[in-house]
């Protein structure tokens, strides 16, 4: 079945999953519904999702604090709701030097390894994120990861 698949990237950004009180679970729920369709008619599906700071509300946190708390809080949401569908949530959080390979090495990427494990599997949908826990002067040396454009482009790629 998975001969005739397609390979289907879905970006999200954190205005559609997050609201002024954190994560927006209809949102959500409506989202993996959908990716869960998909998935039972035999595509390859990929989520890069932002929202990890913006689910977190609490102002007063540094922007570091706040994507840890909300990495954690989002990706409980993803696999709460995936779960209804039978299918489990494999979360992968990247940075450039992922990405930043030879295309004649490409092989060597464990990402690379990582995604094409996950795509052999119909119930398992990875979820990515940049890790947006990490220092502020690394979120802002991102040239890859930090831009989910980019980053869904790059993963296409693989």
């Amino acid at each position: 079945m998975y001969n005739e698949s397609m390979l289907i990237g879905i970006k999200v950004g954190s205005s559609l999953l997050t609201d002024n009180k954190g994560v927006n679970r209809e949102y959500l729920f409506n989202l993996c519904r959908q990716i869960a369709d998909l998935k039972r008619l035999g595509h390859r599906v990929f989520l890069v999702t932002s929202g990890a700071v913006a689910s977190e509300p609490n102002q007063r946190m540094s922007k570091n604090l706040r994507a840890a708390i909300g990495q954690a809080k989002l990706i409980g949401e993803y696999r709460n709701f995936f779960e209804i569908f039978c299918i489990k949530v494999a979360q992968i959080l990247v940075n450039d030097k992922d990405f930043l390979y030879d295309s004649s090495d490409r092989d060597s990427s464990e990402v690379v390894h990582t995604l094409f494990e996950v795509f052999s599997y119909k119930a398992v949908v990875p979820v990515i994120n940049a890790n947006d826990a990490t220092s502020d002067e690394e979120l802002e040396a991102l040239s890859v990861c930090a831009d989910n454009d980019r980053l869904s482009l790059m993963i296409c790629r693989t």
